[in-house]
C-alpha cells in the first residue's frame, strides 16, 4: 500500500494549488494490486471511488510521487482497505474542502487531547482528508495534533512516516487489456494482479509505474471517458 501525491496540471488542480498554496494537488491511496482509492472528480465519477490504476482519469503529464508506509502493518492495511470500501460512493468535497483552508472554520470542535476519529463521519470527503482519516481509523497517524479536515495534500508531504518510492508521470489514457485482466485475472482467467492497463499510445505500465513496449489488441476500443487531474 502506498500514498500517492499528485502534482496536477488540469484546471481543477490549479484551483487546489491556489487555495492550498502547494504544488501537490491531490492525495490517493494505492492498494497492493495497483488499484487506487481516491476522492476526486472527473467527467464520469464524482466522489470516493476505486479505479484501476494511478493513471486512470487523470491528465497525462501529471506527476505522481508514490510513498511507501514502512511502519504500517499488514493488519492495519487490511483494516484500512475495509474502511475505504465503506466510504466508497460518498461525494467529493471540492469547494467545501478548499474553502475551509480560507475560512478556518472547523466542522466540529477540536481538542487534540480529546479528539476521537470515530466521532468524525463526514457526508463527503476531500482527497487528503480521506487518506489521513483512514489511517487514523487504523491507529496510524501521519501527523500529530491536526484533525483530518485541516489536512491539505501538501501537508501529507510533511509526514516523517512516509518514504518516497518513485516518481511516475501519468501516461496517456489507459484501457483494460482484457475483461478478465481488468477483473484481476490474467488472459487465461487465472486470479492474480498482472498489468491491468494498456495505453492508447505510448508504453504499457507494468506493476507500479514501469513501462514496456505497447502491445495493443485489435479488439480494444478507443477510450471515451473524460479525465481530470
Amino acid at each position: 500500500m502506498r500514498i500517492l501525491q499528485y502534482e496536477g496540471i488540469s484546471r481543477l488542480s490549479q484551483k487546489v494549488r491556489f487555495f492550498t498554496w502547494n504544488r501537490t494537488t491531490h492525495t490517493a491511496i494505492e492498494l497492493d494490486d495497483g488499484r487506487v482509492c481516491e476522492a476526486w472528480r472527473s467527467r464520469d465519477k464524482n466522489g470516493v471511488r476505486i479505479v484501476s490504476s494511478l493513471h486512470a482519469q487523470h491528465t497525462p503529464g501529471t506527476i505522481v510521487k508514490a510513498y511507501t508506509i514502512p511502519e504500517l502493518s499488514q493488519g492495519q492495511a487490511e483494516d484500512l482497505f475495509g474502511w475505504l470500501l465503506g466510504q466508497e460512493g460518498k461525494p467529493y468535497a471540492f469547494w467545501g474542502g478548499l474553502t475551509r483552508f480560507l475560512t478556518r472554520r472547523d466542522p466540529q470542535p477540536y481538542d487534540p487531547q480529546t479528539f476521537r476519529i470515530a466521532d468524525y463521519d463526514p457526508k463527503n470527503w476531500f482527497c487528503s482528508c480521506l487518506a489521513f482519516a483512514g489511517l487514523m481509523h487504523v491507529n496510524f497517524k501521519l501527523l500529530d495534533r491536526i484533525p483530518p479536515w485541516r489536512v491539505s495534500p501538501g501537508h501529507i508531504n510533511l509526514s516523517p512516516r512516509l518514504k518516497l518510492d518513485e516518481v511516475i508521470p501519468v501516461a496517456q489514457a489507459f484501457l483494460p487489456v482484457h475483461p478478465t485482466v481488468a477483473a484481476g485475472c490474467d488472459r487465461e482467467g487465472r486470479a492474480g494482479s498482472p498489468s491491468t492497463l494498456i495505453p492508447s499510445a505510448g508504453g504499457v505500465p507494468e506493476g507500479r509505474g514501469g513501462f514496456s513496449p505497447p502491445n495493443l489488441s485489435s479488439d480494444l476500443r478507443p477510450l471515451t471517458s473524460g479525465v481530470a487531474s
